[in-house]
């Protein structure tokens, strides 16, 4: 009997909603996003790196002044207690995602 890809969809998305990687993410994003500082400075360095990525996307050199705006930031939001944590979390569930996502190219030969 065939699998419907939705029913496994729903099944995959849960699954991921249950992982250690997510609920530890999860977690730690609630505690650091009630810092309203600290929230606002996250949501500048997600900004800034988007930028950076965009111009690389679309064959550009990247800001230096951006760049070092995001690095220096990126270092500020490290020392923060917690934001470390939250960034290695954050890195594992892309991880996982990303590993999941090479599972399903694979499965159907696009790569």
């Amino acid at each position: 009997m065939p699998v419907n890809p939705y029913d496994a969809a729903h099944n995959l998305a849960r699954a991921l909603k249950d992982s250690q990687e997510f609920q530890r993410f999860h977690q730690l994003r609630g505690s650091v996003e009630k810092d309203p500082k600290v929230k606002d400075m996250l949501d500048d360095f997600r900004r800034r790196q988007f930028e950076l990525q965009a111009a690389q996307v679309m064959g550009k050199e990247p800001d230096p002044t951006t760049m070092e705006a995001a690095e220096r930031l990126g270092e500020i939001l490290s020392q923060h207690p917690g934001v470390g944590d939250y960034f290695q979390a954050e890195l594992r569930l892309a991880q996982l995602l990303a590993d999941i996502q090479k599972i399903i190219a694979e499965a159907v030969e696009i790569e």
